[in-house]
C-alpha cells in the first residue's frame, strides 16, 4: 500500500513550477532463497516529481526483512536477513 502525506509545488530555478508528491510505502512480498520461499514485509518512503502531465520521476527506498532456514554443518538454523533497495523510475500517467 501507498500513503501520500505531502503534496506540493516547487520552483525549478525560478523558471517553472513542478509538482512533488512524498509518500510512505508498506506491504508484503515473497523472497525466494536456496532453502525456500519466505514472507517479506517491507516499509519505505518515496518521492514522485511530475515532469509534465504524462510523466513523473519516481525515487523510493524500501527496507525489507525476512527469516530463513540455512544449513550450518548439516543442521538447519534460523537466520534473519534484511535488504535495502533504492529504486529510480520513470512513470507514465494516463
Amino acid at each position: 500500500g501507498k500513503f501520500n502525506f505531502l503534496y506540493g509545488k516547487a520552483s525549478l530555478f525560478g523558471s517553472a513550477i513542478i509538482y512533488v508528491d512524498f509518500y510512505l510505502l508498506g506491504g508484503l512480498g515473497m523472497t525466494e532463497t536456496q532453502t525456500g520461499t519466505n514472507l517479506t514485509p517491507f516499509i519505505g518512503i518515496g518521492q514522485k516529481i511530475y515532469l509534465n502531465r504524462i510523466m513523473a520521476l519516481d525515487i523510493n527506498y524500501r527496507y525489507m526483512k525476512y527469516n530463513e532456514q540455512v544449513r550450518n554443518n548439516g543442521a538447519l538454523q534460523g537466520r534473519s536477513s534484511t535488504t535495502n533497495v533504492v529504486s529510480l523510475g520513470l512513470c507514465f500517467l494516463y
